[in-house]
């Protein structure tokens, strides 16, 4: 799947740059999991397949076909810096929770906390998440946020 961790502290979220073919196969280790439009910077982990179509509901959007097919959650950072937890819930209907702690998303995610909770920074988190998941790994990209929100102006 990915790792996405957000460091709520320092301010910085990173991605890995892996994509994986089953349990077993690794297809390239520097593809972008992030995109951006018109409402921030998204970090998205699960089926890349259902990516546009996912960014493009808005909070409270309803998937349309089978939820069971979905399999897709993100981090969006907006305009003001605010980042968001972005779900589909049990219903198929998109959710946003804003988040003010640091978190990850992903396979890779409950190493990343555990690496987080010990002072490593968001990109560290990302890499000692690939010591142990197969489904993380390559390049790592780093976004710092008060960077980002300097570019939008």
């Amino acid at each position: 799947m990915t790792t996405i961790a957000y460091d709520y502290k320092k301010k910085t979220i990173s991605v890995d740059g892996r994509t994986t073919q089953g349990n077993s196969i690794i297809v390239h280790d520097e593809a972008s999991k992030t995109r951006e439009n018109e409402q921030g910077m998204w970090f998205i982990c699960g089926n890349r397949a259902q990516t546009e179509d996912f960014i493009r509901l808005e909070n409270g959007g309803q998937i349309k076909g089978n939820l069971q097919d979905w399999d897709i959650a993100a981090f969006l950072l907006d305009s003001k810096g605010q980042v968001f937890y972005i779900y589909l819930n049990d219903s198929g209907i998109s959710e946003w929770l804003p988040i003010n702690h640091s978190d990850a998303l992903g396979s890779g995610a409950p190493y990343a906390i555990a690496a987080m909770d010990f002072g490593k920074s968001s990109a560290e988190a990302v890499a000692y998440a690939s010591t142990r998941n197969i489904h993380t790994g390559g390049k790592i990209t780093t976004v710092d946020i008060e960077e980002y929100l300097c570019k939008q102006v």
